[in-house]
């Protein structure tokens, strides 16, 4: 694309200072092809095919100089926000912390991976949460970071289904011993549909966060994942094998009160002092 524009500009400055109407329709006509045109929805699928297999292919690289099982997780945000931009037409922008999320989730701040596409701040093209489990511990203790997981799908349906978000993905690096493991939230990146509160209740180890002085959000009652992009395999340097795999996550029917046992009155930020 920067080759394009070099070659743009410089046959723009080779055309006549008072240049006709005809010799701008034939500069048109010659470029038009190749004008980046803007991202459709019907893109993103091909965008997220794209992003997935770039930083898959890169992860041992962007973890450095540590192995992906101690990595942290910002490097892979800047590069899934630069891969993107790698794909997307120019009217689009990814950056890494755009936004400010969601009053329901402060403690959870920005979104890790936002597209702006020119409207105000807090509404977006896409938003992207992305997160690195660890691998199971002796005796097949659960990944570490995997209950993140479901506040990842929270905010994510919540932003989309409020419209703060044209779309919304999650994102996770895992080893493939991980993603082996029985369990709802590896089962999620194959295409599900979740009854919110169900899992929610399911999982009082995610949803400890709310209990920690916040009032409960109002959420959607179903989410569904939808596999976004074939899944990469990646060698770490220690030799094992991990995989990055991505899903959309699209709300569905209305948003309804998110209740636990003991739980505060609905409502929406902290609770008063």
């Amino acid at each position: 694309m920067t080759l394009w524009l070099s070659n743009l500009l410089r046959r723009i400055r080779g055309l006549p200072r008072r240049a006709s109407e005809a010799e701008w329709a034939a500069l048109i006509e010659e470029n038009e092809r190749i004008i980046p045109r803007t991202t459709t929805a019907e893109d993103w699928p091909s965008v997220m095919e794209a992003v997935i297999a770039s930083v898959g292919s890169r992860a041992a690289l962007i973890a450095k100089p540590a192995c992906l099982g101690v990595a942290v997780e910002r490097p892979f945000e800047v590069a899934l926000a630069a891969a993107l931009n790698g794909e997307l037409s120019w009217d689009l922008r990814a950056r890494t912390g755009g936004g400010h999320g969601l009053t329901d989730f402060p403690a959870l701040g920005p979104y890790d991976v936002s597209v702006a596409d020119g409207r105000p701040d807090d509404t977006h093209a896409a938003i992207l949460e992305f997160k690195k489990w660890g691998a199971p511990g002796i005796n097949s203790a659960p990944p570490r970071k995997r209950h993140e997981t479901l506040w990842d799908v929270l905010k994510v349906g919540c932003s989309v289904a409020r419209e703060r978000s044209d779309r919304g993905y999650l994102v996770t690096l895992a080893p493939r011993t991980a993603w082996k493991q029985p369990h709802e939230f590896a089962a999620l990146f194959d295409g599900v549909e979740w009854d919110t509160l169900e899992v929610c209740a399911r999982h009082p180890e995610a949803m400890a966060f709310f209990k920690a002085g916040w009032r409960l959000p109002m959420v959607p009652a179903r989410v569904r994942s939808v596999p976004a992009g074939t899944e990469a395999a990646v060698d770490a340097c220690d030799g094992s094998d991990w995989l990055l795999r991505a899903v959309a996550i699209e709300p569905r029917g209305p948003l309804v009160q998110l209740v636990l046992p003991g739980a505060p009155a609905a409502g929406i930020g902290p609770p008063p002092a």
